[in-house]
């Protein structure tokens, strides 16, 4: 985790990537904070399939995560995955009614 931030504060997107993934792929990993580092660092390098992994794992934590909410249903969205991108969208809702960017999407 500690090196991926490190990575990450070099502007290295590939090896926070693989060192957050590395992280995140221990059975016994329940962080939300290196799932989402994950998951952001995925969407930003438009690896939408991992996102959407980090973005679960995320929710199985914490329901009511705003950005893996958020980040979940972008990536089905840019995935054509039209349908998914909507139920995320609407879950969003659910829970953060007025949010702007659900509204607009």
């Amino acid at each position: 985790y500690n090196l991926g931030r490190a990575y990450v504060h070099q502007n290295r997107l590939e090896d926070a990537w693989s060192a957050f993934k590395s992280c995140c792929m221990n059975a016994d990993m329940d962080n939300e904070v290196g799932f989402g580092c994950y998951a952001q660092t995925s969407f930003a390098l438009k690896k939408y399939e991992d996102t959407v992994l980090g973005c679960q794992k995320i929710l199985e934590i914490n329901p009511r995560h705003e950005q893996a909410l958020f980040h979940l249903a972008n990536s089905y969205f840019l995935l054509g995955r039209y349908e998914d991108a909507a139920h995320a969208y609407e879950n969003m809702l659910n829970y953060y009614p007025n949010d702007q960017r659900a509204l607009f999407n």
